[in-house]
C-alpha cells in the first residue's frame, strides 16, 4: 500500500473522531507522542516511573509503534519529566506537529490541546466537553516548565494544602500524598488549565483520582 493511500485512510478515520480532517505536517512525520488510551488501574500507583514507561511501551507496541523508546512524561523526586523524553520533534498519531523541541514544548504551554491530543491508535480522549465521561486530568508531577512540582496551595477550585512534598504520589508508587496533573484540553495556556500543570489530585488512590476528571492517564513521548 503506498504512502498516499495510507494517509488517505488515516485522514478518513480522523473525521469520525473529531469532525475535522488533519493533514500531516510532514510526509516523514511518525507518531512520537500520545495520550494513554487506558490507565494502569491502580490510581497514581503506576509501578514507579519504570511501570509507567512499560505501559507506554506496551500501548505503542500494540499500535505498531514499538520500535521507538517510549517514556512517560512524569517527574519524580530525582528526575524531571522534561529530561526523560528526548529532544523532539514530536508528532501525534495523525502526523500533526506537537513541538519541535523542549523549548517549543514548554514555552507558552499551548502546544498540547484538545484538537491534537490523541491516543496511540488515533482515538479521541474525552475532555471537558464530554461532561459525563471527561478524563482530562493527566498525571505529570510537574510544573509548567516540566520540572518537579511540590505540593503547594493551588487554584481551579481544588482543595489543597502545602506540604512541600513532591507532587508525585511517592514517585508513582501510591500511598499518601497528591499528584500534580495537567489538562490535555488546555485552554490556550491559561493559568489553571495548562497541559502539564493545572492542579493537584485529591489523593493517590483510584477513587481519589476519579473524584476529579481523571482515571490515571498520562502522556507518552518517544525519547529516541
Amino acid at each position: 500500500m503506498n504512502k498516499a493511500l495510507i494517509l488517505l485512510l488515516k485522514l478518513t478515520i480522523a473525521v469520525s473522531y473529531s469532525g475535522f480532517v488533519f493533514a500531516h505536517d510532514s510526509e516523514d512525520a511518525v507518531m512520537s507522542f500520545f495520550v494513554t488510551s487506558r490507565n494502569i488501574g491502580n490510581g497514581a500507583d503506576l509501578g514507579g516511573v519504570a511501570g509507567a514507561d512499560a505501559h507506554c511501551q506496551s500501548l505503542a507496541e500494540a499500535a505498531g509503534a514499538g520500535n521507538r523508546i517510549w517514556r512517560a512524561y512524569l517527574s519524580t523526586s530525582t528526575e524531571n519529566a522534561r529530561d526523560r523524553i528526548g529532544t523532539g520533534p514530536w508528532y501525534n498519531y495523525w502526523g500533526q506537529l506537537i513541538a519541535t523541541d523542549l523549548t517549543d514544548l514548554h514555552d507558552n504551554n499551548d502546544n498540547v490541546m484538545t484538537w491534537n491530543s490523541f491516543s496511540e491508535s488515533g482515538g479521541r480522549i474525552p475532555g471537558l466537553e464530554d461532561e459525563e465521561n471527561a478524563t482530562h486530568d493527566m498525571l505529570t508531577g510537574s510544573k509548567s516548565d516540566g520540572t518537579l512540582a511540590l505540593v503547594q496551595e493551588g487554584k481551579a477550585g481544588i482543595p489543597e494544602h502545602t506540604t512541600g512534598d513532591p507532587a508525585t504520589c511517592s514517585d508513582w508508587t501510591g500511598g499518601d500524598g497528591r499528584a500534580r496533573v495537567g489538562h490535555f484540553d488546555s485552554q490556550l495556556g491559561e493559568e489553571g488549565t495548562l497541559w502539564n500543570s493545572a492542579h493537584y489530585t485529591l489523593g493517590c488512590s483510584q477513587e481519589a483520582l476519579e473524584r476529579n476528571a481523571s482515571v490515571g492517564l498520562f502522556y507518552c513521548f518517544a525519547a529516541d
